[in-house]
């Protein structure tokens, strides 16, 4: 197995702990996806916006918008200048609950890391979280 096969199941690995514990939780992972959407993009979104930045079709994207909005997590504003625009934000329900979700995820490899790790080996990984970014960011 080659360095690269190795650092992609690895990050694969870890990506599937995460979905395993919000798969835990009350709320989906689509859910938990659209809300972290509309909070790292200013929480003042478009239905639309969501659809194109995570690669969802729009009816998935409106059908967990209802439901979020049911649930009170989100709020719906039509733009006072084209009423066709619908903005969506996050309530304070809807931070509260982003912020518990991210904050288990956060706790869980917080516990991680201290039980496996030397801080050398922590601090390595801090720096790879940085150059990961590179190779994800837009």
């Amino acid at each position: 197995m080659n360095d690269l096969t190795v650092f992609r199941e690895s990050v694969m690995g870890l990506s599937r702990e995460f979905l395993k514990l919000i798969a835990e939780d009350e709320w989906t992972m689509i859910q938990i996806l659209i809300m972290g959407s509309i909070f790292r993009n200013g929480n003042e979104v478009t239905p639309s916006f969501i659809s194109t930045s995570e690669r969802m079709t729009s009816s998935n994207v409106a059908s967990t918008l209802r439901y979020l909005e049911q649930h009170g997590l989100i709020s719906k504003k039509k733009n006072l200048l084209d009423k066709r625009v619908t903005f969506i934000s996050l309530t304070d329900k809807g931070i509260a609950v982003l912020k518990n979700n991210r904050e288990k995820r956060e706790a869980w490899l917080r516990e991680k890391m201290e039980d496996r790790l030397c801080r050398d080996e922590i601090s390595t990984l801090m720096k790879a979280g940085i150059i990961i970014n590179k190779l994800i960011s837009k």
